[in-house]
């Protein structure tokens, strides 16, 4: 099951929030989604299943993840205690900066590093440390916390983010029966899941699937699923150095050319052109 979470505001003059994982604390974290930019921050020990875009990444001590905003994600079967931070971005703080994040996404996972990307990377993991212990503070020292949580949008803005058409799924007020079928298509990219398979596994007709789920998203089932896959050949462009007919293979497409159309699509670009620009910030 898929839910929406509603991420309020902690402060009252600055549009983010924060949520602690110390080590005393079990972690269980269902398949939701949210409005704001999330950044988990490990500081001790590690998470092993962090499940995002139909994959599993493992945030290891002093890493981090990047969730896009109405991405669906969770925390699986997480046995060893932690101590992490995660920080969730607002979108009125992108707003207040005239940064409209519906042509916007950020790319950064634990895997996505480089030799030439350490001075971003090394600010990045300053400013996520310094928050992290600012938040420990019974008395938090707002405008310090400011600073680093400016400097952490700058870095994301300047070195990993890219824009995009506004052609994206809408998740807005979408109901239970939706998100379950959408969590369903997640689960299955990589296989060639259709929508009528959706429509036999919940026992509805293909009709009436198709209808309710273009009324609560915007797009057609075929669309979500195509949407979801190029999501998934994102972190294979930026993560990995497999070719593209790999990539096309491992996302779910049904050949490197119905990827290459797909993604120009949604980005305006080429996978490989994609995958110059992720080059190019990460060398910036």
């Amino acid at each position: 099951m898929t839910v929406y979470e509603m991420v309020n505001r902690e402060f009252a003059d600055l549009p983010i929030s924060t949520m602690r994982y110390t080590q005393d604390m079990p972690i269980n974290v269902s398949n939701h989604w949210h409005a704001a930019v999330e950044i988990n921050y490990v500081v001790s020990g590690e998470i092993s299943n962090f499940v995002m875009n139909g994959q599993t990444f493992r945030i290891q001590v002093g890493d981090f993840i990047v969730v896009n905003p109405n991405v669906s994600h969770a925390i699986w079967e997480q046995v060893s205690r932690i101590e992490s931070i995660t920080i969730f971005l607002l979108p009125e703080f992108f707003a207040q900066n005239n940064i409209t994040l519906t042509n916007r996404r950020f790319f950064r996972t634990p895997r996505h590093h480089t030799d030439t990307d350490q001075v971003a990377l090394q600010k990045f993991l300053e400013a996520l440390d310094r928050v992290f212990h600012l938040t420990k503070e019974d008395e938090i020292n707002l405008i310090s916390l400011k600073r680093y949580i400016f400097a952490l949008a700058d870095i994301l803005l300047s070195e990993w983010s890219y824009p995009v058409p506004e052609t994206l799924p809408n998740l807005v007020d979408v109901n239970q029966k939706v998100l379950d079928i959408m969590a369903y298509f997640d689960s299955r990219l990589t296989d060639a899941v259709v929508p009528n398979d959706a429509a036999k596994y919940f026992h509805i007709s293909d009709s009436y699937l198709a209808r309710c789920f273009r009324e609560a998203v915007g797009i057609t089932p075929n669309e979500y699923i195509q949407y979801q896959r190029m999501q998934l050949a994102e972190v294979y462009l930026a993560d990995t150095s497999q070719s593209i007919v790999q990539i096309s293979i491992n996302a779910g497409f049904s050949s490197e050319k119905r990827l290459q159309r797909v993604f120009r699509k949604y980005n305006n670009m080429s996978p490989s052109e994609f995958r110059k620009l992720v080059q190019k910030s990460s060398h910036n």
